[in-house]
């Protein structure tokens, strides 16, 4: 996103409404602004004023800017659209849903007043008449285009639709009385006649536009109206949420809308909703932390705006409240307005194939869905919301034992009351197969089906939500508050070997929260289970890790272990986890280790890891450039010498990422080595091993034509036959493997997928 044109106006000028942009041709455009204050508008011109601005985008430096217009509207304007399928005209709406028409040069043409003494426009829409499809056809008219206003009068919300006409005319098509609402913050309209209304408290209603025999529009209620829950509100109460915000709603085609809001949790985040209306249901979620930029005071509720962009794209912007310069503090003053973009992809058309299984995701945004579900959750809901408060407890009394304790039993619990379910099904799947034996026989369960149930069976493990898991790692960590307290670490490791945590759950990073407790047990936990981290803050613990080795190596045979923390794992421990988690990114390596590599000592120490391993595999297998475990002569050889050295191999990364890790190194500080005299053995012993290596292969290298042929013949004969391990039977395996591939889910079939 860059800017095309921009226009200085200074920091006295500031707009009544958004500004608009029309597209005459491919190098020029026209933009229109409604403006409050600017220097020379008086007062009584204020939001009245609009000024209108030609601009080439492919302008030379040396040509001069064509001068701005400047005209007053006869009233104040709210709202201005400048659309495509009017080139010659604009469309101005007052606060109270006045529509005004003019021309390009923004001179009146025609103006059409609401009929009613006090009202107020809470949002309106510009469509063209071919894409509104709740309207009926109009043929032999010249260009026109469709305008909606939604105002509030007499305590009722209308739907006025008018017609505006390139020949400047303004008619006005009729009107649609859509119910008593209070408090309407956000609506939603789509040409195809889909439109939402959103209040204050989280009510959404839902409606669907059409035409009776008349011609006349009208209103259908799709639903009952949808009651939104765990998003924060400006409800202007003094026992609101940390965060007052309002959500914003817009169409994104069809019956698809797009709801952004902020969560209601501890830490807030941004949430992005795609929602079907004309099913009621969720289809897909996004939740991301909110900018830094953004202040996020309870006094000052955060405007947050959506803009639609096209089908694919959707403008979102965070702004605070608007403060006078008097009353403005230093966190208001560091505070700024953030766009985002969000990319989207829509489906083509609504279908209940798109619907089905999206229950679960929909329950969590909505209160009082069904009563039987909603109470089910909210037993399951009410026992995470009990051992949070019992860990945040014990947490705030010092003791982490009890955290642990009181965690550790709710799992047990959940667990058993899991089995529980899982023997009550088990016993009515027993009396279904009794009725349906008492009717002819019963065909043998299927042995893939039969162990697809163990292993239901053995995982009763109770479910973990990502915002139960997110607040209970912030909850225990406490990355905004000092470490100077120890941590249930036991939760933490127990949450990452489920593979519930991400690295964005926690405020500042996951590995940054855990190096401040000093907890590398749930480090190495992490760097095995969670995948999504840091190569950045990994090289950070990299560091301190090379930092406390040299520190022991510094220390006397004999003596105390001075400066050194004893629960910093070993350097070859910690150096193959980050090698191995690392290997798929080299070049972003190479600038992590060029960042916070810049010792030569602690290069040394590393380089002595990496040469260890390569005199490692080499006295291991020689022959490194032969995989003979892939020929059938071979394979029960090959695989007894996999169980005798499987212990020491485990902790040994794997020859390539050894390689491609010790080439990152000396590509960024070759140069830096070469200057440290110190650093030469360790080179030359490198440089030796891959020497006698590189000539093992020249040599080797010699019989590939011989024996090319040999090989081609060999793969033919025995294609890849499987290795047994010792007591399993071929025959066996090979049905095992054609029952597999039967149960292959197809295209039309269903499976029960267990996560």
């Amino acid at each position: 996103m860059h800017a095309t044109v921009s226009h200085t106006l200074g920091p006295s000028a500031s707009f009544t409404a958004s500004s608009v942009t029309r597209l005459t041709n491919s190098d020029a455009s026209t933009s229109y602004a409604v403006m409050r204050t600017a220097p020379g508008i008086v007062t009584a011109d204020r939001d009245k004023t609009v000024w209108k601005w030609r601009d080439r985008h492919a302008r030379r430096p040396e040509e001069q800017p064509e001068p701005k217009q400047s005209a007053v509207f006869p009233h104040h304007v709210e709202e201005i659209w400048a659309p495509s399928g009017l080139p010659s005209n604009v469309i101005a709406v007052s606060p109270s849903g006045d529509v005004i028409l003019s021309d390009e040069d923004l001179k009146v043409m025609s103006s059409i007043k609401v009929p009613y003494s006090q009202s107020t426009l809470l949002k309106s829409f510009v469509f063209g008449p071919k894409e509104c499809t709740f309207m009926l056809p109009r043929f032999g008219q010249p260009l026109e285009m469709v305008v909606m206003c939604f105002i509030m009068a007499a305590s009722r919300l209308k739907l006025r639709i008018l017609l505006a006409q390139s020949t400047g005319e303004l008619e006005e098509v009729n009107e649609c009385d859509l119910g008593v609402y209070e408090d309407v913050i956000c609506i939603s309209c789509d040409p195809s006649g889909y439109t939402t209304i959103l209040a204050r408290r989280g009510d959404w209603w839902l409606f669907r536009l059409g035409h009776d025999s008349a011609g006349a529009v009208t209103a259908t209620p799709l639903d009952k109206a949808l009651c939104l829950t765990g998003l924060s509100l400006d409800l202007s109460s003094n026992g609101g949420p940390r965060i007052r915000c309002n959500p914003s709603v817009i169409s994104v085609g069809s019956s698809f809308v797009l709801l952004a809001g902020i969560s209601s949790d501890d830490p807030a985040e941004l949430v992005l909703l795609l929602w079907d209306i004309q099913y009621s249901v969720v289809l897909a979620t996004q939740r991301f932390p909110l900018p830094s930029t953004v202040g996020c005071s309870p006094k000052s509720p955060l405007i947050l705006e959506l803009v639609p962009v096209s089908r694919s794209q959707a403008l979102l912007v965070l702004s605070p409240t608007i403060i006078t310069t008097s009353t403005r503090t230093a966190s208001a003053m560091a505070s700024r307005s953030t766009v985002l973009v969000a990319p989207l992809t829509i489906p083509p058309a609504s279908t209940i194939s798109l619907s089905m299984g999206k229950a679960c995701d929909t329950r969590r945004w909505l209160r009082n869905l069904h009563t039987s579900t909603q109470t089910m959750v909210s037993d399951e809901d009410g026992g995470r919301h009990r051992v949070m408060q019992s860990v945040r407890q014990a947490l705030e009394q010092g003791r982490p034992d009890a955290a642990e304790a009181a965690f550790f039993s709710w799992v047990e619990q959940e667990t058993s009351r899991l089995h529980r379910l899982r023997k009550v099904d088990t016993t009515s799947d027993g009396e279904r197969r009794e009725n349906r034996s008492d009717r002819g026989p019963v065909s043998k369960a299927h042995p893939k089906s039969q162990h697809r149930k163990d292993k239901w069976k053995r995982t009763s493990s109770p479910s973990l939500s990502h915002q139960f898991v997110s607040n209970l790692l912030n909850g225990i960590l406490r990355p905004s508050q000092p470490s100077d307290s120890p941590s249930p670490s036991k939760i933490v490791q127990y949450l990452i070997n489920r593979r519930a945590v991400s690295h964005a759950m926690v405020q500042g990073g996951l590995l940054p929260a855990l190096r401040r407790h000093q907890d590398w047990e749930s480090i190495a936990s992490a760097l095995d289970n969670v995948h999504d981290l840091s190569e950045g803050d990994i090289v950070c613990l990299l560091l301190e890790v090379v930092r406390s080795h040299r520190l022991r190596q510094n220390t006397d045979p004999g003596g105390m272990q001075v400066g050194a923390p004893s629960d910093v794992p070993a350097l070859p421990n910690f150096l193959a986890m980050l090698v191995v988690y690392t290997s798929s990114s080299p070049t972003m390596l190479r600038s992590l280790l060029k960042m916070h590599l810049t010792d030569a000592r602690d290069i040394i120490c590393i380089l002595e890891v990496l040469e260890g391993w390569l005199a490692w595999w080499y006295n291991t297998n020689p022959g490194l450039a032969f995989d003979l475990g892939d020929y059938p002569t071979a394979g029960a050889q090959a695989s007894m010498n996999k169980k005798s050295d499987s212990t020491e191999r485990s902790k040994v990364p794997s020859f390539r990422s050894v390689i491609t890790f010790l080439q990152s190194v000396l590509d960024v500080h070759f140069l830096t080595l070469l200057h440290y005299t110190p650093s030469h053995s360790v080179i030359e012993r490198i440089s030796r091993q891959l020497r006698e290596q590189l000539l093992s292969v020249d040599d080797l290298d010699r019989l590939r034509g011989p024996l090319e042929a040999f090989v081609r013949v060999q793969s033919q004969s025995f294609p890849q036959r499987p290795v047994l391990e010792a007591g399993e039977n071929l025959r066996q395996k090979r049905r095992e493997a054609f029952e597999a591939a039967e149960l292959t889910v197809g295209p039309y079939q269903i499976e029960e997928l267990v996560i």
